[in-house]
């Protein structure tokens, strides 16, 4: 597991010559994405999103377990013990009723502590040492690039059609 920040209304920074655009102020409206897969990187569990607000508008009212994903709130949108170990709680009983063993490798930061209290069946976790995470973590090889890039193309995609679906109304008057 490995968490990346994900600014979500960030536009692109280079045109296609890879010049940088002068005159763009960038927004800083991120979201952290925590990333989970097997060493191979081939099988993944659900990221889990990290934001500032409890109950974002964009959700329109719906709890995003009613969405279909992992959400939790923190003030500044980062990771933190609290956060890690529900998550830790959630996953370890997906993988109870699905007769799973799961090992979580995780990097040496703080928030990454097990509680005491935190009782766990079926997934443990492994702290690396420190200097390590970009050697042995699958998501320091190119998931969290990947995911990022992926993200990124359908959010480009979605704001072409949204373009040409304008135009096309334009050009039936």
């Amino acid at each position: 597991m490995d968490e990346t920040s994900f600014f979500y209304c960030m536009t692109p920074h280079r045109s296609i010559t890879r010049n940088l655009i002068p005159g763009l102020k960038k927004n800083k409206k991120r979201i952290t994405v925590a990333l989970t897969t097997n060493a191979a990187g081939t099988d993944m569990i659900e990221p889990l999103f990290i934001g500032t607000a409890i109950r974002p508008r964009c959700f329109g009212g719906q709890t995003p377990r009613d969405l279909g994903f992992d959400y939790y709130a923190s003030k500044k949108g980062w990771m933190t013990s609290n956060i890690f170990n529900s998550y830790l709680k959630h996953e370890d009983d997906k993988m109870a009723q699905e007769e799973r063993k799961f090992l979580m490798l995780v990097d040496n930061a703080p928030p990454h502590l097990v509680h005491a209290d935190t009782h766990l069946r079926n997934v443990s976790v492994k702290m690396l040492p420190k200097n390590t995470t970009a050697h042995l973590l699958p998501q320091d090889a190119g998931i969290t690039a990947s995911f990022k890039a992926k993200v990124k193309q359908r959010q480009l995609q979605n704001a072409l059609g949204q373009i040409n679906s304008v135009l096309a109304g334009r050009q039936d008057r």
